[in-house]
């Protein structure tokens, strides 16, 4: 885990700075079961005091990185349906790179 990770959220840096993660190292393959640690927005209105972003936890399949984000499916259809006049929909989160605290497989951390 980075320390001082809230002080990325206001960085004006370019993508290609160092400090700004590299979360796949080493590529993992679409569709490997993830854990990812992050820091989620918080919505608040009339407040007084402070006020932070939470962190939360997720598990979900990789579905899609980049250099800005990655995107995690948390539920999916097992098979395609055949036949009908549907759209497969998926269920999940994108979440942003520097928003990311910790991404981990079952026993392995991959990163910070």
């Amino acid at each position: 885990m980075i320390k001082g990770k809230a002080a990325r959220l206001t960085s004006t840096k370019a993508p290609t700075d160092r400090r700004t993660p590299n979360i796949l190292r080493k590529p993992l393959p679409l569709g490997a079961i993830v854990v990812v640690r992050y820091y989620d927005v918080v919505l608040f209105r009339d407040v007084l005091g402070d006020v932070k972003p939470m962190v939360r936890e997720t598990v979900g399949w990789l579905d899609y990185e980049d250099l800005e984000y990655i995107r995690l499916v948390w539920e999916r259809y097992a098979e395609p349906i055949i036949g009908e006049e549907s759209r497969l929909r998926t269920t999940g989160l994108a979440i942003r790179k520097v928003d990311i605290i910790e991404l981990r497989t079952q026993n392995k951390t991959l990163i910070l």
